[in-house]
């Protein structure tokens, strides 16, 4: 949890703290529609226009809250997964220190996006792995072996204390399905985050059905 931090004492250099403050929170919004562009045109260059179906997160609940470090975090993880899937087959050094650089990155803001970049990218690495190029494949593994240093640090020195009381599966399954991570100023948001939700699972629908078979995208 230091980018934020570290972005606004350098900030504060040039402006006041509210000022910098204005200028930390433009830049994760521009960040985030910028991460969000940049996964789109990764997976599909002839379709970036989905991107802005990222538009209505970008003020999401938590960055309202004024987690500034997740919510730019969340920003980093569209650039890494975006980055990965873009330049998987050049597996040599510059692709190795780009994307730990992007992961280390995400590390610094929030450990959960960085789990969930890792998650992200191993299961398109087992979804592509092909018995014609699986050497070349095999390479990601130790590319990304230096992830592993500091979630292990982290979880050695903060994992010791209990758990904190969680949600039931009930709630947690009712926030996801409607989206409720958009419910920020009223009820009416609740509407709006139902029928992104809605929207998202034609869309899922649509695509398998389109497709009728497995293919990379």
């Amino acid at each position: 949890n230091w980018i934020s931090h570290g972005a606004m004492a350098l900030l504060m250099f040039a402006a006041p703290p509210a000022a910098a403050e204005k200028l930390l929170v433009s830049g994760y919004v521009l960040a985030f529609l910028a991460g969000a562009w940049y996964l789109a045109g990764a997976a599909r260059a002839g379709e970036r226009w989905l991107a802005f179906l990222a538009f209505p997160f970008a003020y999401h609940q938590l960055f309202q809250f004024g987690f500034y470090n997740f919510a730019i975090s969340v920003a980093l993880f569209q650039t890494a997964l975006g980055f990965w899937w873009r330049h998987r087959e050049r597996a040599g050094v510059r692709f190795a220190v780009e994307i730990n650089l992007l992961l280390w990155l995400c590390y610094f803001s929030h450990i959960l996006s960085l789990t969930l970049a890792l998650m992200g990218i191993g299961v398109l690495w087992l979804a592509t792995l092909r018995r014609e190029s699986w050497r070349r494949h095999l390479l990601h593994v130790p590319i990304l072996l230096p992830q592993i240093v500091l979630p292990i640090w982290f979880l050695r020195d903060q994992g010791r204390g209990e758990m904190p009381a969680t949600w039931p599966l009930e709630q947690l399954a009712r926030y996801f399905g409607r989206l409720e991570v958009l419910y920020t100023l009223g009820e009416a948001q609740l509407w709006l985050g139902g029928a992104l939700a809605v929207l998202f699972l034609l869309l899922l629908v649509a695509t398998l059905a389109r497709r009728r078979g497995w293919r990379e995208e």
